[in-house]
């Protein structure tokens, strides 16, 4: 390229239509180079796809063009190890129905949050993993460039809409208020619905536009953008599961033995906790102390 002087400043080359071209040429290249992996060498292209799948997602951010000419080859890791596409994910089997809303639920800490993706994969659901900082950025882009084939995506802690069966959703005013004293939040938002696994109790959940405020908050900080502004409330919601044979037997013991059903409770809520969170020290002697008395009991 002749016309491009080589002493020249940054700014000349950034606002040099020749380097743009260029750069034009070399990003359409890049994609058509992903897209024939995806399509031609699949096998080879999920082989790469962790250690260029963080630079993938920047370039998608950052220029709406790569996006548009790569949507179709962006991969997702599932928790079982497999790489699917966002249309594969969707992917409606002879027999079954295509569901109403396209909800693409994830996981960003298989290991801290192995409760919910063992009840999600119980009922077929596939969880994708997103454990990189920047995939809070790149799925709320996703969704704002879906368009038309809208597509949401959301934690697997972020609602039980998907582990919901049929049964008995009656609310019970005197659980509401036992678990907003054993939480020490008189503001909890506490729901009831007959989840389909009986085992579990209860379930402490983050609603998904509530965590990316929070996490882009955390973001903001580290890049000492907030100062020493207070960091984004987060809202639990805690359904308590109406199927749990534990859920009517703590009903039953707020009559009997109130005592002991706010000592249950508090485990419940404790264990729920858990699933989202380190304890506190505080809240860590209390949990150890309340576990203790339990096993005496038996």
């Amino acid at each position: 390229c002749p016309e491009l002087p080589l002493n020249v400043s940054r700014s000349y080359l950034q606002n040099n239509t020749y380097v743009s071209k260029v750069s034009a040429h070399i990003v359409k290249k890049v994609c058509d180079k992903l897209n024939s992996l995806c399509l031609n060498e699949r096998e080879a292209y999920e082989g790469v796809w962790d250690s260029i799948r963080t630079f993938v997602e920047y370039a998608c951010m950052r220029d709406r063009k790569f996006y548009d000419r790569v949507s179709d080859s962006l991969l997702f890791k599932l928790t079982d190890g497999k790489y699917v596409t966002v249309e594969e994910y969707f992917k409606v089997e002879e027999g079954e129905t295509e569901p109403a809303e396209k909800i693409l639920y994830y996981t960003s800490d298989p290991e801290g949050q192995a409760q919910y993706i063992a009840l999600f994969e119980a009922e077929g659901i596939k969880v994708a993993v997103l454990d990189k900082l920047i995939d809070t950025q790149f799925v709320q882009m996703y969704e704002a460039y879906a368009g038309e084939n809208t597509v949401k995506f959301r934690r697997i802690d972020a609602d039980v809409a998907a582990l919901t069966g049929d049964g008995d959703i009656t609310e019970s005013e005197a659980l509401t208020a036992l678990y907003r004293e054993v939480s020490g939040n008189d503001k909890l938002e506490v729901k009831f619905a007959p989840l389909k696994d009986e085992s579990v109790p209860a379930m402490l959940t983050v609603s998904e536009e509530s965590r990316r405020m929070e996490e882009m908050m955390k973001m903001y900080a580290m890049q000492g953008g907030m100062g020493a502004m207070p960091s984004y409330p987060v809202d639990y919601t805690l359904t308590v599961n109406t199927a749990s044979p534990l859920t009517g037997k703590i009903t039953d013991l707020c009559e009997t033995d109130p005592d002991k059903a706010k000592l249950i409770a508090a485990q419940i809520y404790r264990l729920c906790l858990l699933s989202q969170r380190k304890l506190t020290a505080e809240e860590l002697s209390e949990f150890l102390a309340a576990g203790f008395d339990l096993l005496g009991r038996l």
